[in-house]
């Protein structure tokens, strides 16, 4: 069985960076976001380059990159007990 060595920092980034980006997604194409929203300045270079629709789904893309980065295969030895990272 393959083991993996998980970053769990990386690994929760990720994961709240997805979320907050559905939300905003979805509170968009129901209507309900309001005219301004709180974002830091990286990620309103990013609506303000692609809109708000292509924004939105170039931030999944990377943080669904982020978030499978931090999931990394540990290489194991087979003549010792240890393991260590590839």
């Amino acid at each position: 069985m393959k083991k993996f060595h998980i970053s769990w920092q990386s690994l929760l980034i990720g994961i709240v960076w997805f979320a907050v980006t559905t939300f905003y997604f979805i509170s968009y194409q129901s209507g309900t976001l309001s005219g301004s929203i709180t974002v830091p300045r990286i990620i309103s270079w990013v609506y303000d380059l692609f809109g708000f629709m292509a924004g939105t789904i170039v931030q999944w893309i990377l943080s669904l990159i982020f978030i499978i980065g931090s999931i990394r295969p540990v290489k194991v030895d087979k003549n010792s007990d240890s393991y260590e990272e590839e």
